[in-house]
Protein backbone atom coordinates (compact mmCIF):
# COMPACT_ATOMS: atom_id res chain seq x y z
CA UNK A 1 0.00 0.00 0.00
CA UNK A 2 2.80 2.43 0.85
CA UNK A 3 4.65 1.74 -2.40
CA UNK A 4 1.45 2.25 -4.40
CA UNK A 5 0.87 5.61 -2.72
CA UNK A 6 4.45 6.69 -3.43
CA UNK A 7 4.19 5.56 -7.05
CA UNK A 8 0.87 7.39 -7.46
CA UNK A 9 2.34 10.60 -6.04
CA UNK A 10 5.38 10.30 -8.27
CA UNK A 11 7.81 10.28 -5.35
CA UNK A 12 9.52 7.06 -6.34
CA UNK A 13 10.23 5.21 -9.51
CA UNK A 14 9.35 1.65 -10.41
CA UNK A 15 12.70 0.29 -9.32
CA UNK A 16 12.79 -1.30 -5.92
CA UNK A 17 15.99 -2.66 -4.50
CA UNK A 18 16.35 -4.95 -1.62
CA UNK A 19 19.40 -5.64 0.49
CA UNK A 20 20.27 -7.32 3.73
CA UNK A 21 23.10 -6.84 6.18
CA UNK A 22 24.10 -10.49 5.92
CA UNK A 23 26.57 -10.94 3.06
CA UNK A 24 25.54 -13.41 0.40
CA UNK A 25 21.79 -13.25 1.16
CA UNK A 26 19.84 -12.07 -1.87
CA UNK A 27 16.38 -11.60 -0.30
CA UNK A 28 15.51 -10.06 3.07
CA UNK A 29 13.74 -11.91 5.81
CA UNK A 30 9.93 -11.80 5.61
CA UNK A 31 8.55 -8.79 7.43
CA UNK A 32 11.95 -7.14 7.80
CA UNK A 33 11.17 -3.61 6.62
CA UNK A 34 14.76 -2.54 7.41
CA UNK A 35 15.97 -4.61 4.47
CA UNK A 36 13.76 -2.80 1.93
CA UNK A 37 15.22 0.05 -0.07
CA UNK A 38 13.16 2.35 -2.30
CA UNK A 39 14.96 4.24 -5.05
CA UNK A 40 13.44 7.73 -4.95
CA UNK A 41 13.86 10.46 -7.53
CA UNK A 42 16.84 12.72 -6.93
CA UNK A 43 15.61 16.37 -6.89
CA UNK A 44 19.05 17.57 -8.06
CA UNK A 45 19.08 15.23 -11.02
CA UNK A 46 21.42 12.34 -11.59
CA UNK A 47 20.94 8.79 -10.36
CA UNK A 48 18.13 7.83 -8.01
CA UNK A 49 18.83 7.76 -4.29
CA UNK A 50 18.25 4.70 -2.15
CA UNK A 51 15.87 5.38 0.74
CA UNK A 52 15.29 2.64 3.36
CA UNK A 53 11.73 1.38 3.36
CA UNK A 54 11.50 1.76 7.15
CA UNK A 55 12.30 5.46 6.79
CA UNK A 56 9.55 5.89 4.17
CA UNK A 57 7.08 4.23 6.52
CA UNK A 58 8.05 6.54 9.38
CA UNK A 59 7.55 9.56 7.12
CA UNK A 60 4.06 8.44 6.12
CA UNK A 61 2.91 7.04 9.46
CA UNK A 62 3.09 9.56 12.36
CA UNK A 63 2.72 6.72 14.90
CA UNK A 64 5.98 5.16 13.72
CA UNK A 65 7.87 8.45 13.74
CA UNK A 66 7.96 8.58 17.55
CA UNK A 67 8.59 4.89 18.14
CA UNK A 68 11.74 4.28 20.18
CA UNK A 69 14.12 1.42 19.34
CA UNK A 70 13.80 -1.65 21.53
CA UNK A 71 16.84 -1.95 23.86
CA UNK A 72 18.99 -5.05 23.50
CA UNK A 73 18.54 -7.33 26.54
CA UNK A 74 21.71 -7.79 28.60
CA UNK A 75 22.57 -11.43 29.21
CA UNK A 76 25.49 -10.82 31.61
CA UNK A 77 24.56 -8.26 34.25
CA UNK A 78 26.88 -6.01 36.23
CA UNK A 79 26.14 -8.08 39.34
CA UNK A 80 27.40 -11.21 37.56
CA UNK A 81 30.51 -9.34 36.38
CA UNK A 82 31.26 -8.32 39.98
CA UNK A 83 30.71 -11.86 41.22
CA UNK A 84 32.97 -13.38 38.57
CA UNK A 85 35.67 -10.76 39.17
CA UNK A 86 35.78 -11.29 42.92
CA UNK A 87 36.12 -15.04 42.34
CA UNK A 88 38.80 -14.45 39.67
CA UNK A 89 36.70 -15.94 36.89
CA UNK A 90 36.00 -14.93 33.30
CA UNK A 91 33.55 -11.99 33.31
CA UNK A 92 31.68 -13.47 30.35
CA UNK A 93 31.29 -17.21 30.99
CA UNK A 94 32.28 -17.45 34.67
CA UNK A 95 34.90 -20.16 34.11
CA UNK A 96 38.35 -20.25 35.73
CA UNK A 97 40.07 -19.50 32.43
CA UNK A 98 41.92 -16.23 33.06
CA UNK A 99 45.17 -18.14 33.61
CA UNK A 100 46.51 -21.10 31.68
CA UNK A 101 45.87 -24.49 33.22
CA UNK A 102 48.78 -25.62 35.37
CA UNK A 103 50.48 -22.20 35.16
CA UNK A 104 50.26 -19.93 38.21
CA UNK A 105 51.27 -16.64 36.61
CA UNK A 106 50.66 -17.21 32.86
CA UNK A 107 47.66 -15.23 31.61
CA UNK A 108 45.62 -16.41 28.62
CA UNK A 109 45.38 -13.97 25.74
CA UNK A 110 41.71 -14.86 25.49
CA UNK A 111 39.29 -17.12 27.31
CA UNK A 112 39.53 -20.61 25.76
CA UNK A 113 35.88 -21.23 26.61
CA UNK A 114 34.10 -18.11 25.27
CA UNK A 115 36.80 -16.10 23.45
CA UNK A 116 36.76 -13.03 25.72
CA UNK A 117 39.91 -10.94 25.21
CA UNK A 118 41.96 -10.94 28.43
CA UNK A 119 45.45 -9.76 27.53
CA UNK A 120 44.78 -6.92 25.10
CA UNK A 121 48.12 -5.74 23.73
CA UNK A 122 51.44 -4.93 25.37
CA UNK A 123 49.98 -2.60 28.01
CA UNK A 124 47.38 -5.04 29.28
CA UNK A 125 49.34 -5.63 32.51
CA UNK A 126 49.07 -1.97 33.61
CA UNK A 127 45.57 -2.34 35.04
CA UNK A 128 46.38 -5.35 37.26
CA UNK A 129 49.73 -3.72 38.16
CA UNK A 130 48.04 -0.56 39.45
CA UNK A 131 45.55 -2.60 41.50
CA UNK A 132 48.31 -4.80 42.92
CA UNK A 133 50.54 -1.84 43.76
CA UNK A 134 47.68 0.16 45.28
CA UNK A 135 46.53 -2.62 47.58
CA UNK A 136 50.09 -3.43 48.66
CA UNK A 137 51.12 0.17 49.30
CA UNK A 138 47.96 1.64 50.77
CA UNK A 139 46.56 -1.50 52.35
CA UNK A 140 49.69 -3.02 53.91
CA UNK A 141 52.87 -0.93 53.85
CA UNK A 142 51.44 2.46 54.79
CA UNK A 143 49.51 1.04 57.78
CA UNK A 144 52.76 -0.54 59.02
CA UNK A 145 54.53 2.81 58.77
CA UNK A 146 51.65 4.48 60.63
CA UNK A 147 51.99 1.95 63.43
CA UNK A 148 55.72 2.73 63.62
CA UNK A 149 55.01 6.47 63.74
CA UNK A 150 52.53 5.88 66.55
CA UNK A 151 55.16 4.02 68.54
CA UNK A 152 53.50 0.62 68.22
CA UNK A 153 56.35 -0.98 66.26
CA UNK A 154 60.11 -0.79 66.50
CA UNK A 155 62.26 0.30 63.59
CA UNK A 156 63.58 -3.23 63.08
CA UNK A 157 60.08 -4.74 63.04
CA UNK A 158 58.82 -2.03 60.70
CA UNK A 159 61.67 -2.60 58.24
CA UNK A 160 61.25 -6.38 58.30
CA UNK A 161 57.47 -6.23 57.85
CA UNK A 162 57.58 -3.70 55.00
CA UNK A 163 60.20 -5.70 53.11
CA UNK A 164 58.23 -8.91 53.58
CA UNK A 165 55.02 -7.21 52.49
CA UNK A 166 56.66 -5.71 49.42
CA UNK A 167 57.86 -9.15 48.31
CA UNK A 168 55.04 -11.47 49.35
CA UNK A 169 51.82 -9.48 48.98
CA UNK A 170 52.21 -8.74 45.23
CA UNK A 171 52.70 -12.45 44.56
CA UNK A 172 49.59 -13.33 46.56
CA UNK A 173 47.54 -10.65 44.78
CA UNK A 174 48.77 -11.32 41.25
CA UNK A 175 45.97 -13.66 40.19
CA UNK A 176 43.32 -11.71 42.08
CA UNK A 177 44.44 -8.43 40.54
CA UNK A 178 43.74 -9.75 37.03
CA UNK A 179 40.24 -10.82 38.03
CA UNK A 180 39.59 -7.48 39.73
CA UNK A 181 40.88 -5.53 36.74
CA UNK A 182 38.60 -7.36 34.29
CA UNK A 183 35.75 -6.89 36.75
CA UNK A 184 36.28 -3.12 36.92
CA UNK A 185 36.79 -2.78 33.15
CA UNK A 186 33.67 -4.67 32.09
CA UNK A 187 31.58 -3.29 34.94
CA UNK A 188 31.74 0.09 33.18
CA UNK A 189 31.57 -1.46 29.68
CA UNK A 190 29.07 -4.33 30.07
CA UNK A 191 27.94 -4.05 26.44
CA UNK A 192 31.41 -5.18 25.31
CA UNK A 193 31.10 -8.56 27.03
CA UNK A 194 30.72 -11.11 24.19
CA UNK A 195 27.46 -12.46 25.62
CA UNK A 196 25.96 -8.94 25.36
CA UNK A 197 27.12 -8.08 21.83
CA UNK A 198 24.10 -9.63 20.06
CA UNK A 199 25.90 -9.66 16.73
CA UNK A 200 27.43 -6.19 17.12
CA UNK A 201 31.14 -5.55 16.68
CA UNK A 202 33.07 -5.04 19.90
CA UNK A 203 34.14 -1.39 20.21
CA UNK A 204 36.81 -1.64 22.94
CA UNK A 205 39.67 -2.89 20.82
Amino acid sequence: MILKRLLALGIIGPEIGRFTRNAGRQNPLPGDDRAETVFARNPKGGPRRGVPGARIKRLLDPALAHRQPVPIPVKVTRAQILENGIRCRCPNCGRRTIFQAGRIFKVNESCPNCGLGIEKGDGAFLGPFVINYGVTAFGVIIPIIILYAAGKLSAYATLAMTLAAALVVPLLLYRLSWGWWLMIYYFFLPDNVPANLEGRTVDDQ
